[in-house]
């Protein structure tokens, strides 16, 4: 479970929740330009675009959940189960690709959307575990850069490259869906009724503020956390910093600890939040037990180096 937000105002940003009921040895890591990034279907790159964002490394290898490149263009991966469906076959025409190096290749390569889309029409998701011990997780894709945003959804029916006009992706059902079903708040406004007009039954006057965007779902289910998280972008007013406000809007769905609980002793709670400032190339995060926001600027390392540089 996961939200992910790309707001481009003074900036462009962005967000994400990690939604998940434990850790997964995450570190903020840095691609540099000379890092050999292996693929088990495709050829290596040896150089490319460097790339930062949090990260468990496994055998020398980054497995982003969530990553910006220095051109500007970000990705997420959040949990799509039930939904997400890989290949068993390697297809001679396409780039064979495996989910879980899908981030690295794709922000490897790429310097904007347009290039992102023209990839992913051409990308055979295939589903070969990284290694024993660490199976694939079902995933879709949030894409962004300062022009717009996109969805990338694997499923038994086909791949599909979807235009993302909200900028907002969560987890199931499909993405079609939660488009469809933002559709039944279109009446919902930030502006507040009317004070002086009074119920012709009676008389009454409305009551406080906010009712303007009265029936706004506030539960932690993927839809209901897609339409306020929609919401709040199209209606963002802020004359301060971009990263605090897209803060503001991911703890609006973040999911406290207790709330959800998964019937095995564990409970679903907000690990990290993130925001990436695309245009500085800066990671900021704060953690569930430390909400003190942490930055770290890719540009103040070495982006030339052959090595990966781990936080």
């Amino acid at each position: 479970m996961c939200t992910t937000v790309a707001m481009s105002n003074k900036v462009f940003c962005f967000g994400r929740n990690m939604d998940i009921e434990c850790g997964f040895g995450q570190s903020v890591v840095i691609v540099p330009r000379n890092f050999q990034l292996r693929f088990r279907k495709c050829d290596d790159v040896a150089s490319h675009y460097s790339i930062i964002g949090m990260a468990a490394v496994k055998d020398n290898y980054p497995l982003y959940a969530d990553a910006v490149n220095e051109c500007g263009l970000v990705a997420a991966g959040l949990n799509f189960p039930d939904n997400a469906h890989y290949s068993e076959a390697v297809k001679s025409d396409e780039y064979n690709v495996s989910p879980f190096e899908l981030i690295p290749f794709v922000l490897s390569g790429c310097k904007d959307l347009g290039e992102t889309k023209s990839l992913l029409s051409r990308t055979n998701l295939v589903g070969i575990d990284f290694d024993d011990n660490l199976r694939l997780t079902e995933l879709h894709w949030h894409f962004a850069d300062k022009s717009g945003s996109l969805v990338f959804e694997c499923t038994r029916q086909g791949n599909f490259v979807y235009d993302n006009p909200l900028g907002i992706l969560t987890n199931n059902p499909p993405f079609e869906y939660h488009l469809q079903n933002y559709g039944l708040y279109c009446n919902l406004k930030a502006q507040n009724p009317d004070d002086m007009k009074k119920c012709s039954l009676t008389e009454k006057s409305t009551i406080g503020k906010g009712l303007g965007a009265f029936g706004l779902p506030g539960d932690f289910s993927s839809q209901s956390r897609f339409v306020k998280a929609a919401f709040l972008l199209e209606n963002s007013k802020y004359e301060g910093s971009d990263v605090v406000q897209m803060f503001h809007i991911l703890d609006s769905v973040r999911i406290v600890s207790g709330s959800i609980e998964l019937g095995n002793g564990k409970d679903y709670y907000t690990l990290y939040s993130a925001c990436m400032d695309a245009d500085n190339g800066i990671y900021y995060y704060k953690l569930y037990d430390c909400p003190n926001i942490v930055g770290i600027n890719m540009n103040d390392e070495n982006l030339d180096s052959d090595s990966l540089i781990v936080f």
